[in-house]
């Protein structure tokens, strides 16, 4: 007992631990999460998106990693994500052949900000992206794809 108590009254412990804190608690302000949302895959698949999101796509043209609407009150910050307009023929083409449709249905999602407000929608064949939204409602979506994706698949 008495080493524990040392250990714990000894300052040296207090400023790396705070530091850990600190970058933990900072990591984790500003992300948001994402909900399944059957209507939103029905959205997609209908070619019935809301008017009042701007849409973007990241990977190949004819094969996106995925498609996302980003509620115009938002604005997404990257040079990786590409517009797209939704009433396009290649938007279409998008919706229904999204990166790795042969083996996975794509679905859809709400992109839900850290308070719980709706950013955008999501649509896509994977089921997750990290991303984040500032106070100044800037969005940052980081892309689904990593190349180990396609290593793991084939190493199954």
């Amino acid at each position: 007992m008495k080493r524990a108590e040392a250990v714990f009254q000894n300052p040296f412990w207090a400023v790396p631990l705070a530091a850990m804190l600190a970058f933990l608690f900072g990591c984790a302000g500003g992300y948001g999460r994402m909900e399944k949302g059957p209507e939103v895959t029905a959205a997609f698949v209908g070619h019935r998106v809301p008017s009042e999101h701007r849409f973007y796509y990241i990977g190949r043209g004819n094969m996106p990693y995925a498609v996302i609407g980003i509620r115009n009150e938002y604005r997404l910050q990257s040079k990786f994500w590409k517009s797209i307009d939704p009433e396009s023929d290649a938007f279409r083409k998008m919706v229904e052949t999204p990166y790795g449709y042969q083996e996975n249905r794509a679905r859809g999602a709400l992109l839900l900000g850290p308070d719980g407000e709706r950013v955008g929608i999501w649509y896509s064949t994977y089921d997750f992206a990290n991303f984040r939204v500032t106070e100044d409602k800037d969005v940052y979506v980081y892309n689904p794809y990593t190349p180990t994706n396609d290593f793991e698949d084939k190493i199954r």
